[in-house]
């Protein structure tokens, strides 16, 4: 084993010698100086965030269960934490009530964690669809997919429509 461990740190010295002359030392500042270097280059390279995909104020926009989103031109971020409840009648059945659904969202805004709101849709009342939020109004458009009776919706499978819109 050691033999081997010395045929290669010749055959390092053997080319690598003109940048690794001299002591440990050197070859130490050598490696550090380096990974300066690239860095340096990295940090200068001009990197711009293209945040056309990211939804304006007032537009719709979806979320899976714990996906956020920023919103262009505004510094807040807004997450869907879980649907709460789903107590929708199934479409291929025929029930006395229609349900409603319940999501939870955070809000943050540059960086300030605005609070968890409950939105619900069907509920008989549409105000519980939209709450204020700081400056805004968040509002639950639409919760998907529908339920059915011989499928048990998971949590991944659920994608919510929200829009904000300032106040």
């Amino acid at each position: 084993m050691m033999e081997k461990i010395q045929y290669y740190d010749e055959i390092i010295q053997e080319q690598y010698t003109p940048y690794f002359e001299g002591n440990f030392m050197t070859r130490v500042l050598f490696f550090i100086s380096l990974v300066l270097l690239i860095g340096v280059s990295i940090g200068c390279l001009d990197i711009t965030i293209d945040d056309s995909s990211l939804p304006a104020l007032g537009s719709q926009f979806k979320l899976k269960v714990d996906q956020t989103t920023a919103l262009k031109s505004e510094d807040i971020k807004v997450t869907l934490l879980k649907v709460t409840d789903d107590s929708r009648c199934a479409s291929d059945v025929v029930c006395i009530w229609a349900g409603q659904v319940s999501v939870l969202v955070n809000v943050t805004k540059n960086g300030k964690n605005l609070g968890d709101v409950t939105l619900t849709l069907g509920a008989g009342n549409p105000d519980r669809a939209v709450k204020n939020v700081g400056d805004y109004l968040v509002k639950v458009i639409e919760v998907n997919p529908y339920p059915i009776s011989t499928h048990k919706i998971e949590t991944s499978e659920y994608i919510v429509t929200l829009t904000i819109s300032k106040i």
